[in-house]
């Protein structure tokens, strides 16, 4: 499986930013990166009565729907893509171990490196 990384972004500068919004503090991660799916998609995926807080390992394959590059006036460069999630598997992460998905994935991943060399 491929590397992961913490989506967070920076906080702003405090100048720009209120120490709490509404009374809490905002979250570091950005909407567009939250995945929401209806009781429909989670019986897809064996999930059942997931809890607040539950960890689970992601596993997808999306397709790139759109690229857009923009230009700021201070010459900064923003660039945007949007992935369309089409496959999708989930396990919730076990305690002190590895999901049976992780070690899937691991395997496919190690195999995939073999057949390169």
């Amino acid at each position: 499986m491929a590397k992961t990384f913490d989506m967070g972004r920076a906080p702003l500068k405090e100048s720009l930013a209120p120490s709490t919004v509404g009374g809490e503090k905002p979250s570091p991660y950005a909407y567009e990166h939250k995945v929401t799916l209806n009781s429909e998609d989670m019986g897809k995926l064996g999930i059942s009565e997931p809890q607040v807080g539950d960890v689970f390992h992601v596993l997808g394959e999306g397709h790139v729907t759109s690229v857009d590059q923009t230009e700021r006036d201070n010459g900064e460069k923003q660039h945007t893509v949007s992935v369309q999630m089409k496959r999708m598997a989930m396990n919730k992460k076990k305690a002190g171990g590895e999901s049976a998905l992780g070690a899937v994935s691991k395997g496919i991943s190690e195999g995939s490196q073999d057949e390169g060399e």
